[in-house]
Order: C-alpha cells, then structure tokens, then sequence
C-alpha cells in the first residue's frame, strides 16, 4: 500500500514541480505518503473554524506559492487514491513542506512552441527537450482551421497555472501566429516575446540561452543576428510587478548581496521583487531601460547615486543610520498595511546593521575593516579639529569599506574627476590615512 501511493505521490511531484519551481528533500515524498495512510485512522481535528480560516488566510499570504502546490497536489492525489482531504490537511501540509525546507528554485524564462499539424509543435519540443535533457518546452500543437482565439485561449490557460516570473517565449511556425497576443483576455503582468519560423535548431538555440541564465531581451536580440527570424518583444503597460533595485559600486555581486538583505526585510505577501543592478547598468540608457520597462521600479537603494528622474534614490548609509527608512515607509504605505510596515521597519532596523550591511559589500574581515575606518576617523577629527556627525560616519564607513576592496582589488571607478574634492581637503584626509 505504501509503495503505491508513494509512487503515486512521487508522480503528482515530478508533474507539478516544474509547473512551481518548488523542490523539496526526496524525504519528504515518502512522509506525505505515511501521512496520507494513516490520517484516516486519526481523530477528527479539534480546531475551530474560525481559527482555521484565520490560518489559512496566514498561510495564503505568508507563502502564496507554496499554497498553490500543496493546493495543486493534495486536489490530483483525491482523484487518484480516492480520498476526501479536509482543510485541516492543506494547512498542515504547507507548515510542514516550509519547515523542512521547501525552496523555490530559481526562476527562468519559459518557453512554448505553436505549430499547425498533428505532432509538429510535440516534435520540436520533445527532441529539443532531449538533447537538453530538460523538460524546458511545452508544446500546443494546433488543426489547420483552429482559430487565432482558440490559439490565445490555449496560451493564457498556460499562463495562468505556471509562474511566469522571468518572462515567456513563445516560438511559433508561421507569421499569422505573431498576432496571437490581441486576443489574450487578460493584461500580461509579465514580458513575452514571440518568435516565428520555428525549428529544432532554433530551440535549441533558445533552450541553451535559457538554461545558461540569459535575460529575454538578450535572447531576442541575439537570435535575429543569428537566425533568419522576426521577433516582436512586449512589454506590460500597466499590471508591471514591483520592484526596488538594489546598486553597489563595488560590483554586481555586492548588489546581490544587498538585495538579499532587503528581500528578508519585506514581507513575501507584498509582491515586491529585489533585483541587483551594476551601475554601469544604471548609468547607460540603453542597458537600464529593458529594466524599468519590465518593473514598476519603486526606488533605487544604494552606494552610488545614479540620478535617475522620477524614481526615488536611498543611499546604503541613510537605511543605516535610520533616516533611509522614512522614503520607504513612504512606499510602502500605499502598498501594506500598518502592521506590515512596522514589521518592515522592524526588519530593516535589524538587517542593516553596520556590521551585515560592511560584510555584505566587501569580501574583507568585517572587523578589522571597522577597527581601521574608526582610527582613520579619530586622527581625521583630531587633525581637522572638528567633529564628524553620526550620519556623516556612517556614510564613510561604508565607502571606505569599498574603497578598500576596490584597491585590493585593483578595480577603479569606472567614473571619477579630480574636481570633485579640492586639494586642500585631500591633504587633510591623506595624513590621517598614512600616519
């Protein structure tokens, strides 16, 4: 009996857990399957209704996406193994499955093939799915006389169950298939781009790329260089995800970092995407604006202020020192409830701390780095005979931080003039820096 359902749970799983990005312990299959066996022989649950609902509204909103799976499995396993879950069943699933240690894998752009024929679309994606030895392609093989709608229908059902998070490709095998998206019935919250004249070369052009993590854009554009193809790329004009960018000038790496902070700061529930950007990126008009068309970008946190118009800037050592955290409540405000952002508040408070925020920009020994910049301050206040305000050494520790690394690094500011501080005060911060 165990076997049975095991393999039957194991089957649901591997079904759904391309469709969530979700993967779990493989031990975790087999304790669904004992719990499926010996729930019927337990009491029925003592817990109220109301604190059920209570729950589960929790739940929904702590870990939407993993509601969605245990929804999705225990909803195919009743139709298989017969059996009648109860409310009590779903909860206890999610709080277990995020206990032991459910991860959302990393998401990448999907991808589907359109062709007209019996198998067409099904053979492309099959081979292609082979030699990449990934089921990446989805396939929707269409009659001769289907219909343009029919067509759309097909494609936004395919939208509506899979997380779209990076975007959706949709390589199609004749030019009247281009047109497909006037029919979606919903906006996109999410960028799609449609490729015709498909082929098995072409998917596997577009398989590689997506599995070696390059961006949609970067795929479109390259494929037209390569192959004889047209492409139209869309991008949402309302419904876009939020988003805050985080930016170091110390690298993308340290960006990432950063993000990481932020992202254990604001509530899942919230929809807020954390994405890391290099300055370089930020500074180049070319380079920034497939971003803040993909994103409703909120606002920008940082070391290096790019001077954007019209998106909020957050320096690092403003959040720090607490100031930072006024033009996000701002934010957030009109997005989360009281509650939410005083538990935000509280978060940032205790992520960027001097200590974490120093550890996550550079690769240095936090402590020594610290223990450095306070005696470079000291002698700075004691030869300058003034004092350096809190909010002012903040800032320093954070960009001697870097300074540091980029000299042990050998790595340069892409971007600098002498002009921007007068001799007369370099010679007061050279003799603190070498004595």
């Amino acid at each position: 009996m165990l076997l049975l359902i095991a393999h039957q749970v194991r089957e649901e799983y591997y079904r759904l857990e391309k469709r969530f990005n979700i993967q779990f312990n493989g031990n975790c299959l087999y304790a669904l399957s004992h719990y499926l066996i010996h729930r019927s022989r337990q009491a029925q649950s003592t817990i109220n209704n109301e604190k059920a609902r209570q729950l589960e509204d929790f739940l929904v909103q702590k870990f939407p996406l993993l509601y969605r799976f245990c929804e999705a499995i225990l909803g195919a396993l009743t139709l298989k193994l017969d059996i009648e879950p109860q409310r009590i069943d779903l909860l206890l699933l999610v709080l277990w499955f995020h206990k032991n240690g459910a991860i959302s894998q990393q998401q990448v752009t999907r991808a589907i093939i359109l062709a007209h024929g019996y198998a067409t679309a099904s053979s492309i994606a099959n081979v292609a799915n082979r030699l990449l030895k990934s089921q990446l392609f989805e396939s929707f093989d269409m009659p001769l006389d289907v219909t343009p709608e029919a067509i759309a229908n097909q494609v936004m059902a395919y939208i509506e169950s899979h997380a779209l998070a990076s975007g959706l490709i949709i390589l199609v095998d004749m030019g009247s298939l281009n047109a497909i998206h006037r029919h979606f019935n919903r906006r996109l919250s999410t960028p799609m781009a449609i490729i015709n004249n498909v082929s098995t070369g072409m998917a596997m052009y577009v398989g590689e790329r997506i599995l070696q993590g390059v961006m949609l854009e970067d795929i479109v554009r390259e494929i037209g260089d390569d192959l004889a193809i047209e492409h139209q790329l869309y991008y949402p004009q309302t419904d876009k995800p939020r988003a805050i960018l985080t930016t170091c000038a110390t690298g993308l790496g340290a960006a990432a970092n950063l993000s990481a902070l932020l992202k254990a700061s604001i509530p899942e529930a919230l929809g807020i995407d954390i994405v890391a950007c290099d300055v370089e990126t930020l500074a180049d008009h070319a380079r920034r604006e497939p971003m803040l068309s993909r994103y409703e970008v909120l606002a920008i946190v940082g070391t290096l202020d790019p001077h954007l118009a019209d998106l909020p800037w957050i320096s690092l050592d403003s959040l720090i020192s607490g100031e930072g955290s006024r033009p996000l409540m701002r934010i957030f405000g009109e997005l989360a409830t009281a509650e939410q952002v005083s538990e935000i508040n509280n978060l940032i408070l205790k992520n960027f701390s001097l200590r974490r925020v120093i550890e996550s920009v550079t690769i240095l020994d936090t402590a020594k780095v610290i223990n450095q910049v306070e005696q470079f301050l000291l002698r700075y206040e004691h030869l300058a005979g003034r004092d350096v305000p809190n909010d002012r050494k903040v800032a320093l520790y954070v960009h001697i931080s870097c300074l540091i690394e980029r000299l042990i690094r050998h790595a340069s500011p892409a971007q600098y003039t002498g002009g921007q501080c007068p001799d007369r005060e370099l010679a007061t911060l050279r003799e603190p820096l070498v004595s």
